[in-house]
């Protein structure tokens, strides 16, 4: 597809999974995960295809700033609708905050793609790594089975919700939670991975034969 078909692929997707659940509307996309998922992976599909090689987008620091601006406007979105919520005693605005937090995260997610697409290439090793294990990291917290159990089963949210020290709780969870994704899927890669990917070495000549035997 072309540059503006891409471009109306992704309002629909935003406007549908992001912007219109955030107002309680009810869309057939129904807030899926995987939409979600694919969204961003869309996004970045996008700005690496189309952004980044046009010179007002390639500067870092610009896209550093965009980043700052929308922690701010996080953080003062969060605090007014706690706020609000209290003041009227109404734990609509509360729960509602998720909403607007799905909302400028994506725009947090852009800022911090394009920044580090356009500073200067380095390297290092350790962000590699967990750069590797991204993927992973989603696919195995980010599901119905394991979901539950982090938020509601495992020291759940609603328990602390009152509590001052509430950020910190979530704080401790998300960093346990990643460093034990991360865990599971370097293991993965090194122990897993190696066995069925010599399998699949030697069977997907087989396959890709067959299929072009049979004209596909």
């Amino acid at each position: 597809m072309d540059e503006k078909q891409f471009k109306k692929l992704l309002v629909i997707l935003f406007l549908t999974d992001i912007l219109l659940p955030t107002f309680r509307f009810t869309t057939f996309i129904k807030e899926a995960p995987i939409v979600y998922f694919g969204f961003m992976y869309s996004v970045g599909a996008y700005c690496r295809q189309y952004l980044y090689c046009r010179e007002e987008f390639s500067h870092s620091k610009k896209w550093c700033t965009y980043l700052w601006w929308s922690l701010i406007g996080l953080g003062l979105t969060i605090i007014s609708l706690d706020l609000i919520g209290i003041i009227l005693k109404k734990d609509i605005f509360i729960r509602g905050v998720w909403g607007f937090v799905k909302i400028f995260s994506t725009f947090i997610t852009i800022a911090m793609f394009m920044y580090f697409v356009t500073i200067p290439k380095f390297y290092n090793r350790t962000i590699n790594c967990l750069a590797t294990a991204t993927l992973g990291v989603y696919l195995i917290h980010d599901n119905d089975l394991i979901r539950v159990v982090i938020w509601k089963t495992f020291f759940p949210n609603e328990f602390y919700l009152n509590e001052w020290w509430f950020p910190i709780v979530i704080i401790i969870k998300t960093v346990v939670v990643y460093i034990v994704c991360v865990f599971i899927d370097t293991m993965r890669q090194k122990y897993i991975e190696p066995i069925y990917s010599k399998w699949l070495d030697k069977i997907w000549p087989l396959i890709v034969g067959t299929f072009r035997h049979n004209g596909f």
